[in-house]
């Protein structure tokens, strides 16, 4: 069975013949009790291959060096590494692996590990987060670990702390197949936010890819994604004929009308999941909310009595 766990990928084929001088491992408590100690294991596996390159533990962390304190940082230095084994690899990708399982901490979801669902600290920068064991009776406290990764440039002799938990900066390109020149930079350099809407788009092909930009140099690029925006404004017909929506795009309300009566509307976002459904008794018009979307483009799939589907592409703004 493949190891389950969490951690954080160390992409450095960015740099010259890296070498791996340490990595250390740091430790946060946010809650103290008496018996705070949790086992795990480290894993180490190649990114390219995803095959485990070794494994270290059963291992323990140790307790804050103050007794009752809140926010106590260790940093771990007892874990016995060969820096032998990690060199050459491109990719490099650590995991702390829990020996623990406490579903009433993270019910069904896994060993040990924080989740959307459960309490975790806000404003950090760590890499992952790690349940430890459980205290007194539902009273549980967790923890962090932080992960940094020090290597040697060996061409130019530069030393670089990699710190997977900053947050990069973003550039946004665009492509267009009505002006089918270079690809546009189409956001402000270094874009800080994880969200961002093209509003400035006409009927046509477009292409997008994301530049991430860490510091020390490293850059990583996101795969192209082509996308089909069938109108900027007004009323889209589906190419059946059968069905219309309008306004598109929308803000709060679509009006849907239909020559042969519907029995069901699914929304679906860009990647493919259902983020709404509406069951309907045979109507021939509709007024589907919006409102719960965020901004973006989704596939509006309308099902009707004689088992046809017709799908059109609305864009929500907000």
């Amino acid at each position: 069975m493949a190891p389950v766990g969490l951690g954080c990928a160390f992409h450095l084929d960015s740099f010259e013949n890296p070498i791996i001088e340490s990595i250390s491992f740091l430790q946060t408590h946010y809650i103290y009790v008496p018996h705070n100690r949790s086992h795990f294991c480290v894993g180490f596996m190649d990114m390219h291959t995803m095959k485990m390159i070794d494994s270290l533990g059963p291992l323990i962390t140790p307790p804050p060096p103050r007794p009752q304190m809140i926010n106590d940082t260790l940093w771990v230095r007892n874990i016995p590494l060969n820096l032998k084994k990690f060199q050459g690899y491109d990719s490099l990708l650590i995991m702390i692996i829990p020996l623990g399982y406490y579903p009433t901490l993270t019910r069904d979801i896994g060993p040990a590990l924080t989740c959307d669902n459960c309490p975790a600290p806000s404003g950090h920068k760590h890499s992952y987060r790690y349940f430890f064991e459980l205290g007194y009776f539902e009273s549980w406290f967790y923890g962090e670990f932080y992960i940094e990764l020090t290597i040697l440039d060996g061409v130019t002799g530069k030393r670089y702390v990699l710190k997977p938990g900053e947050k990069p900066a973003y550039n946004i390109f665009r492509w267009q197949e009505t002006l089918p020149l270079n690809y546009q930079l189409m956001t402000a350099e270094h874009l800080a936010d994880t969200f961002w809407m093209d509003t400035e788009v006409s009927k046509g092909w477009y292409d997008y890819f994301i530049e991430a930009t860490y510091s020390k140099a490293q850059t990583y690029y996101s795969d192209t994604v082509r996308v089909y925006f069938p109108t900027s404004e007004g009323v889209e017909e589906s190419t059946s004929g059968r069905m219309r929506i309008w306004p598109n795009p929308v803000r709060d309300v679509l009006f849907i009308e239909s020559k042969e009566p519907i029995i069901r509307i699914e929304v679906y976002n860009m990647q493919g999941i259902r983020v709404m459904q509406e069951a309907l008794s045979e109507v021939s018009s509709y007024r589907l909310s919006m409102q719960k979307l965020h901004s973006g483009m989704y596939h509006v799939c309308m099902f009707d009595k004689k088992g046809s589907r017709s799908v059109t592409n609305v864009v929500v703004r907000r």
